[in-house]
């Protein structure tokens, strides 16, 4: 009768590390197809109106349907004071009824509904008071066009600053339009609506504009 062999200690000890060191390694690789899936975000339409595809919502606050312990977020059309102002949300592509249920969409990149201005790369968009379109301002920068519909670019979101240049005195308190420079510090035509809280700044100011509230604020370039 052969006379069976058996493992020392030490090879014993081999023998366990490289099994460990095969299942983590196993596990690795499994880990990395594990696709990560952004948590979708709910809302709930609490305006008077049709939200549209692609539309810009602003958020009002949060609800919880106690039947299904489900959160949603309670959206309204832009812009009303008192609400949760500088918080938007963009629609996906189904328009979404009063009081109805939709999903807004995760970015980075989102396809946004504009007023049918030609906008092109680099311009900033933001919120067009009581509509659920975009129009200059200083909550998004524009990707490009989208032919997935009418008057559709995407963008991304940039809260940074800009600068431009006052056209009349800009008065604490009333909103007015400023021109903005490009990337190569040239003015444009581009009219944004910017105001001051401190105090009034005159006309051909060179300032640069925040975004604060979904809005843009205007300080005087010393």
């Amino acid at each position: 009768m052969a006379k069976r062999k058996a493992f020392s200690n030490d090879q014993l000890e081999r023998v366990w590390k490289a099994t460990k060191a095969f299942e983590q390694a196993a596990q690795s690789k499994l880990d990395e197809f594990i696709p990560n899936v952004q948590t979708p975000t709910y809302f709930r339409n609490d305006s008077a109106q049709t939200v549209p595809p692609y539309g810009l919502m602003q958020v009002s606050g949060a609800i919880e349907l106690v039947a299904n312990g489900q959160n949603f977020v309670s959206v309204i059309r832009p812009v009303t004071t008192g609400a949760n102002q500088g918080i938007y949300l963009i629609n996906g592509s189904a328009e979404v009824l009063t009081n109805e249920f939709g999903t807004a969409q995760s970015g980075p990149v989102f396809r946004l509904l504009h007023d049918g201005t030609a906008y092109v790369s680099g311009d900033r968009l933001s919120v067009k008071t009581a509509t659920f379109t975009a129009t200059y301002g200083g909550y998004f920068s524009v990707i490009g066009p989208d032919d997935i519909a009418s008057n559709i670019v995407r963008v991304v979101c940039d809260t940074s600053m800009f600068r431009g240049k006052t056209i009349a005195i800009l008065a604490v308190g009333t909103p007015g339009n400023v021109n903005a420079y490009d990337a190569a510090g040239t003015i444009t035509a581009k009219q944004y609506l910017a105001e001051t809280v401190v105090s009034n700044i005159a006309a051909t100011t060179d300032v640069l504009l925040f975004p604060m509230y979904g809005r843009l604020l205007a300080l005087k370039v010393c």
